[in-house]
């Protein structure tokens, strides 16, 4: 049974994700989503590990994944037309977080997914 911490804890890791999602291409880093939250930023660091077992950029990265592989599947643009629209200005990099994250590298995804239109 959740104790009321979880439940708040819970909500306010909600709460960052979705603040860090509403412009996915330029998030506020860490010293602005804690001031948010009114904790200091060790603090809300560790509730984010503590509660999903993930750091906040892991998080961040994998919101980005999800958008950018959502991008693939439903329009035509380049790959580094969505990267940039996901926080990505480096191609490689991206690949990279992409390969990582989804297991296939972006063009891979797009060409192998039956969801593709």
């Amino acid at each position: 049974m959740a104790t009321d911490p979880d439940v708040a804890e819970r909500a306010l890791i909600q709460r960052v994700i979705a603040r860090l999602v509403t412009d996915i291409a330029n998030p506020p880093d860490l010293a602005e989503l804690a001031k948010e939250a009114s904790l200091p930023p060790y603090q809300l660091s560790s509730i984010f590990g503590r509660i999903l077992g993930k750091s906040i950029p892991s998080v961040l990265r994998a919101k980005r994944m999800e958008i950018a592989a959502t991008l693939l599947l439903e329009t035509d643009l380049q790959v580094g037309a969505f990267a940039a629209k996901v926080g990505y200005n480096n191609l490689r990099a991206f690949h990279q977080a992409f390969t990582l994250e989804i297991g296939l590298g972006p063009l891979t995804y797009r060409q192998g997914n039956p969801r593709r239109a």
